[in-house]
C-alpha cells in the first residue's frame, strides 16, 4: 500500500506543477493557465480530472489486495506453461487482467483460462 501512495504522491506532483500546466496551456489553450503557469479554474478542473484518471488506473492495474494476500499465504495460481499468476480486479469483455510473476508482464485471461490453485500452506 505505501508503494500506491508514493507512486500516486509522484502523479500528484507531476499533475499540479506549473510546468504541466504550462504545457497543457500551449497544447489546448490559455483557459488552462496563464503564460507563467498559474491555473485558471477551468484548468484545476481539467488537471483534477486527469489525476482522478490516474488514480483509477493505478488502482485497477494493481494486483488485488486478496490475490496479493493469498499469494503471501503460500497459495499459489499457476497458469500454463507453470507460469505464476496474481489476477487483479480489473475485468474487460469476459476477461481479467493479470500479473504473470514468471514472465513479469501484464496479460489477459480468458473467460476458459486454465488457472488453478497448486498448493496452500495452511497454519497450524
Amino acid at each position: 500500500m505505501l508503494l500506491k501512495v508514493l507512486f500516486l504522491s509522484a502523479i500528484f506532483v507531476i499533475v499540479a506543477s506549473p510546468a504541466t500546466y504550462r504545457l497543457t496551456s500551449r497544447l489546448l489553450g490559455s483557459w488552462v493557465s496563464s503564460g507563467a503557469g498559474c491555473p485558471t479554474q477551468s484548468g484545476v478542473v481539467l488537471h483534477g480530472l486527469v489525476f482522478a484518471a490516474a488514480v483509477v488506473g493505478v488502482m485497477l492495474l494493481s494486483p488485488s489486495s486478496s490475490a496479493t494476500e493469498s499469494y503471501k499465504a503460500g497459495r499459489k495460481y499457476v497458469g500454463r506453461r507453470g507460469h505464476t499468476i496474481v489476477p487483479t480486479k480489473l475485468r474487460r469483455g469476459g476477461r481479467q487482467l493479470a500479473w504473470d510473476a514468471t514472465d513479469k508482464r501484464w496479460v489477459w485471461l480468458g473467460r476458459r483460462s486454465a488457472i488453478k490453485l497448486v498448493s496452500s500452506r495452511r497454519e497450524s
